[in-house]
């Protein structure tokens, strides 16, 4: 029976430490669940967490805050009273979130303009901070995905127009003698990246919380996880490779970035029940979950339910820290209490600041999660979270599948960044490749294989270029990962 008693002790993490931060978010749209589901601030355990982001406020055509049409009569009184149980706890506002930036959602641009020159930036800043004023909050968590994304309203002025607004905010702040917090929640690939001018932003951002998660999803049609540390189909998509981006080449500052952490697994419906592995074909997403009602995900607490009912087998890696299982048809990549202590014991090897928690309102009744966060014990034996369930290390049951129609680097429009042929670039889309198009490490097109610095290159003068993507060539199928990635994962 595989056991966490062989993890090393927390406190012996290679002579470091995990900085004792937790940030966890609590959002707005927890409440309308159904019966016994619904879930509101006050049932947060504010003694858990150093900081509590409420999530989401949005922007206006005029860069002033907006909220939910019962925030302020119900939730943030809410937010304001976990003080009472917390007194030195900091509250702060996150602003924007993975919908607000959706295509033709009405709010795409509004960031982008908001930065774009420095009247608009002084009239963000100004408005966010009377909105902190009002609502006595400590400070403002920018959740804008993605900066500089084209696909996602981003334009190539968002760079050094988010870099200013952030010098902007703490001066602003600093004039009305406020000591505001200004934090942000980040993306876990290189494209992604592609509007932070991370030399401006670390002087003026308090933290950065990492979005460790979602790194495959029912938008792929293979199974994998979707919070590895290492991606045991080999490839470069995983929280590894990302720390050691985040630290080395945008040399953020240890002790200022979070590692995010999931209350939630990614679904898949199987195409072939008796292919049931890593990397195993699928016909669609996994269905809703009776408490979030959303295809493709699962709490935290709807997994554990479904591990007690006795029928799931359940997979662990030590590898990729993070686990999955099998349920008929059902295949479920998710994090159990002891995948995560792993996690927490990598993140103290390397100094981090400390974790953020997407989200509390996922957890179960018990903040079974969230406790390990802030309390970073040993979860033991599995058979405590796997009654009933059969446990075993991961394995591949001949279901790996690489790029099986050749057309995709791991069988996604995003890929896991591995190419049949191991000469090829895999690109951030998926296709495989050898020109600039594919393997273009400057301009972060290349995720996987033979990346290169292609800046001298003819190619690098030209527009940013469409190598054939699902993203780039099809509306629809874009709409169509927007809408399997949910509002239900991370921010």
């Amino acid at each position: 029976m595989l056991s966490c008693l062989g993890c090393p002790n927390f406190a012996e993490a290679a002579e470091a430490r995990l900085g004792n931060r937790v940030v966890c978010y609590a959002t707005n749209w927890a409440q309308y669940r159904p019966g016994a589901c619904s879930w509101l601030p006050n049932q947060l355990n504010a003694t858990l967490c150093t900081h509590v982001n409420f999530a989401f406020g949005s922007l206006t055509k005029d860069f002033a805050i907006k909220n939910d049409w019962n925030d302020a009569s119900k939730l943030l009184p809410m937010i304001q009273a976990l003080r009472r149980q917390n007194p030195s706890l900091k509250l702060l506002l996150s602003v924007g979130g993975w919908t607000h930036n959706d295509p033709g959602s009405g709010t795409e641009h509004f960031f982008s303009q908001a930065v774009a020159t420095s009247t608009n930036r002084s009239k963000f800043a100004n408005n966010a901070q009377r909105w902190l004023d009002r609502w006595k909050f400590d400070g403002l968590d920018i959740d804008w995905e993605y900066p500089g994304v084209p696909e996602r309203g981003g334009k190539s002025t968002d760079k050094l127009g988010l870099s200013r607004f952030a010098k902007v905010f703490k001066a602003i702040a600093a004039q009305r003698k406020k000591r505001y917090l200004l934090t942000m929640a980040t993306a876990a690939t290189r494209q992604s990246n592609v509007g932070m001018d991370w030399a401006g932003l670390i002087p003026y951002v308090d933290f950065f919380s990492l979005m460790a998660y979602d790194f495959h999803g029912g938008w792929e049609m293979a199974t994998n996880y979707h919070t590895p540390w290492k991606d045991a189909l080999g490839g470069t998509l995983d929280i590894q490779t990302t720390l050691r981006w985040y630290l080395t080449v945008a040399k953020v500052p240890k002790r200022k970035l979070n590692l995010g952490v999931a209350a939630y697994g990614r679904t898949w419906t199987l195409a072939d029940p008796s292919r049931s592995g890593l990397g195993a074909k699928t016909k669609s997403v996994g269905p809703a979950g009776s408490c979030t009602g959303e295809r493709g995900i699962l709490a935290w607490s709807e997994i554990r339910r479904i591990i007690a009912s006795g029928n799931a087998q359940v997979r662990v890696s030590s590898e990729a820290k993070a686990a999955y299982l099998v349920r008929g048809t059902t295949w479920v990549g998710f994090d159990l209490p002891q995948t995560i202590y792993m996690k927490l014991v990598a993140a103290a090897q390397l100094e981090l600041g400390g974790v953020m928690f997407w989200t509390a309102d996922l957890d179960d009744k018990e903040a079974t999660i969230l406790r390990l966060l802030k309390y970073k014990a040993n979860p033991g034996s599995w058979t405590k979270y796997l009654p009933g369930a059969v446990a075993s290390s991961a394995a591949s049951q001949g279901a790996i599948s690489i790029n099986p129609a050749g057309l995709y680097c791991g069988g996604g429009s995003v890929g896991n960044g591995v190419c049949q042929q191991r000469s090829l670039c895999c690109s951030q889309w998926g296709h495989c490749g050898t020109t600039y198009a594919y393997c273009s490490s400057d301009k972060a097109y290349c995720v996987g294989g033979p990346c290169r610095a292609l800046a001298s290159s003819p190619a690098a003068q030209a527009h940013r270029i469409n190598n054939g993507t699902s993203w780039g060539d099809s509306v629809a199928g874009y709409q169509s990962y927007s809408a399997q990635r949910g509002a239900l994962s991370g921010p």
